[in-house]
């Protein structure tokens, strides 16, 4: 990845670090948040079971996505491609898992006295489909899963070696912050694009902030938290609304005794609801942070950031 312009990277080393153990040292990329997606997914897959909590589950898909943004961050996804299709498969599993879990969650909010055999046959319909999908994750992980564990070893060797940990004299751990900060970059840059949301991209926009803040983690140090915090509220909104919106779709799906149903229409309320604060935190998270108006002028090419978003991509380098 060529660096953002504008980005000077560090030209000295740390050389004050032990050899074979893994540092906090205030500045550059934090070695625990790089290795730890690999951890969690390898102890996971080693005992998942034919019905996961909804928690496993959670945790599964959470660290596939945080690893497949730490290898793309430090440019080494070419280099485990192969790996990264099978954890995408693995991913897409446990997520119609997690789907199912969410959804119902959802259900009790919206239930009502006179239609409790609609709610009875939603929650049933979905819990049919949440068995089915976890028969699928594990039949996937039973497997793939070994295949996968080992694979994750090589990976967390090419982790330690991108971040020096070994302290060989030829080692440079400059190119890794270089890159995750280059890659932190130029996703805020991206957060200007597209020039107007609305509920065909809202959620695409949701994948791409999500990207930038698991970025963001890995950085040690002085990361502007309140940056951080923004991004985590435009992602549970966009992610709460979309959750509605497909449970929505199921309900109209299962509830076939049409618009009169109290439950599709309190769920058909709750989506324009959820919909609005999800719009609301994005247009305020831009206005703080974004220079929208900027990337308008220059066709969305290196929109310029603010100085507190400056400041969370420039400890990651140092």
């Amino acid at each position: 990845m060529q660096n953002v312009r504008g980005f000077e990277p560090p030209t000295k080393r740390d050389n004050n670090r032990q050899p074979g153990k893994r540092h906090r040292s205030g500045m550059g990329l934090d070695s625990e948040h790089v290795h730890r997606p690999v951890r969690k997914i390898r102890k996971l897959l080693k005992k998942l079971p034919k019905q996961p909590s909804s928690e496993q589950v959670h945790q599964l898909r959470t660290n596939f996505r945080r690893l497949e943004t730490i290898l793309a961050s430090l440019s080494l996804d070419r280099q485990e491609h192969q790996m990264l299709k099978r954890l995408a498969r693995l991913r897409r599993k446990a997520g119609g898992v997690r789907d199912m879990d969410v959804l119902i969650g959802y259900v009790p909010t919206v239930q009502t006295d006179s239609e409790q055999t609609c709610t009875v046959r939603l929650l049933e319909h979905l819990g049919d489909r949440r068995r089915k999908e976890a028969k699928k994750l594990h039949a996937i992980t039973t497997k793939k899963g070994q295949q996968v564990r080992s694979a994750l070893k090589r990976v967390d060797r090419r982790l330690e070696k991108a971040l020096c940990e070994k302290q060989e004299k030829s080692c440079d751990p400059v190119p890794a912050r270089s890159q995750a900060a280059a890659s932190a970059l130029a996703l805020e840059s991206a957060l200007a694009l597209p020039h107007r949301l609305n509920r065909q991209n809202l959620h695409p926009y949701r994948i791409r902030v999500k990207k930038l803040q698991n970025v963001l983690r890995l950085g040690e140090g002085s990361s502007d938290r309140e940056f951080l915090k923004a991004l985590s509220h435009v992602k549970d909104a966009i992610g709460e609304w979309h959750d509605w919106e497909a449970l929505q779709a199921v309900a109209l799906e299962v509830l076939n005794h049409g618009a009169k149903c109290e439950i599709i229409r309190q769920i058909r309320n709750s989506c324009a609801e959820k919909y609005d604060t999800a719009l609301s935190e994005a247009h305020k998270m831009r206005r703080r942070y974004v220079d929208v108006s900027s990337a308008k002028r220059n066709g969305g090419l290196k929109t310029p950031t603010t100085t507190p978003v400056w400041e969370a991509t420039a400890a990651m380098a140092a």
